[in-house]
C-alpha cells in the first residue's frame, strides 16, 4: 500500500524538529499602566520629603466598599531617617487607570521617645482625612505634615517628655496629659490634649492662630466635640493650663485669676515653634 503525502513537495515538516527556523509570533505584552502611575507617584513623594528612593510600593486589587470603579489600592513608602518630618514617610490612596489618585492619605512615623531603647516606631504625623484630596495635593501635603512633624516634637519636649520623666517608666506613657499636634482643613494648627491617653479619656481641642495663641476650644463628650463658648472659654483654659502646671511640677502660685486663655496662649506659644 503507498502512501502519498499531504504537504506539497518542497516545504518542510516535522514541529519542533522543524529544519527550518521559525519566526516569533508578532504580539507585544503591555506593561501594566497602574505600575507605571504608582513608580510616577513615588518619585513625586520621594523628591518632596528629600529621599533618593521609594523603599516600597505596594498595589492591590482588594479594595473596599464603596471604591472607586477601576481603582487599585496604592500604598507608598519612603525612609526619611532624621528630618522633621519622621523616619518613614506613607503615602496612600484609590490609584485610578489615568494615573490619578483619589482620596490621598500622608501619615509619618518616628521613632518612640516612650521606649527605653528608642527603637521603636510610632505614628508621628497622621494628616487629617478630606475624602476629596486628590494626588494633585501631595507636594502640599508634605509641607503640612512637615510642619505638624515640628509641632509634635516640640509639645514632646516641652509637655510630654517632662511629665513621662516625672511620672517614671511604668506609667509615664498612659497617665499623662499627653498634647497631639494636628491641623485644620485650612492648615492652621491644632492641639489635642488627653488625659491618659486612654479609650474614653477626657478630651479638649485647641485650634491656635498665627502667632500660637489660644483662638476657639472643643471638649470631647459623649455625643462628639462641642465647642466651648466664650463665656466659658477662659474657665476651660485655665483648667486645663493649671492642669499642665501641676503635672510639670510648676508653681501654682494662690491667685486663680491667673490661669484662662491668656496663660495658655502662653504656653503653646512658647512650645511650638512660629517658623511656619
Amino acid at each position: 500500500m503507498s502512501t502519498h503525502s499531504r504537504v506539497p513537495a518542497g516545504v518542510t515538516t516535522g514541529g519542533q524538529f522543524s529544519t527550518s527556523a521559525r519566526g516569533e509570533a508578532d504580539v507585544t505584552l503591555a506593561s501594566d499602566p497602574y505600575e507605571a502611575h504608582a513608580t510616577a507617584l513615588g518619585q513625586r513623594l520621594a523628591a518632596a520629603v528629600g529621599a533618593d528612593q521609594v523603599a516600597d510600593v505596594e498595589l492591590s486589587r482588594d479594595v473596599s466598599c464603596g471604591a472607586p470603579e477601576g481603582a487599585r489600592h496604592l500604598k507608598l513608602t519612603v525612609d526619611v531617617p532624621g528630618t522633621s518630618i519622621g523616619e518613614r514617610v506613607v503615602a496612600g490612596g484609590y490609584l485610578m487607570p489615568d494615573g490619578s489618585v483619589r482620596e490621598l492619605t500622608l501619615e509619618s512615623q518616628w521613632f518612640d521617645p516612650y521606649e527605653d531603647d528608642g527603637d521603636e516606631l510610632r505614628d508621628g504625623v497622621q494628616m487629617p482625612f478630606e475624602p476629596q484630596r486628590t494626588g494633585e495635593y501631595l507636594e502640599s501635603h508634605v509641607e503640612t505634615a512637615r510642619m505638624i512633624g515640628r509641632h509634635q516634637r516640640a509639645l514632646d519636649d516641652a509637655i510630654n517628655q517632662p511629665q513621662r520623666r516625672r511620672r517614671g517608666p511604668l506609667n509615664g506613657y498612659f497617665e499623662i496629659l499627653h498634647a497631639t499636634a494636628a491641623c485644620d482643613s485650612q492648615g492652621r494648627p491644632v492641639v489635642e490634649v488627653v488625659n491618659g491617653r486612654r479609650k474614653g479619656a477626657s478630651k479638649v481641642l485647641l485650634r491656635l492662630d498665627e502667632c500660637r495663641r489660644v483662638e476657639s476650644m472643643a471638649v470631647g463628650t459623649d455625643f462628639g466635640l462641642l465647642t466651648v463658648g466664650e463665656a466659658d472659654r477662659d474657665k476651660v483654659a485655665g483648667s486645663l493650663d493649671r492642669d499642665l502646671a501641676y503635672e510639670l511640677g510648676e508653681d501654682l502660685g494662690t491667685d486663680p485669676s491667673i490661669w484662662g486663655v491668656a496663660s495658655l496662649s502662653r504656653r503653646m506659644a512658647g512650645a511650638i515653634p512660629q517658623d511656619d
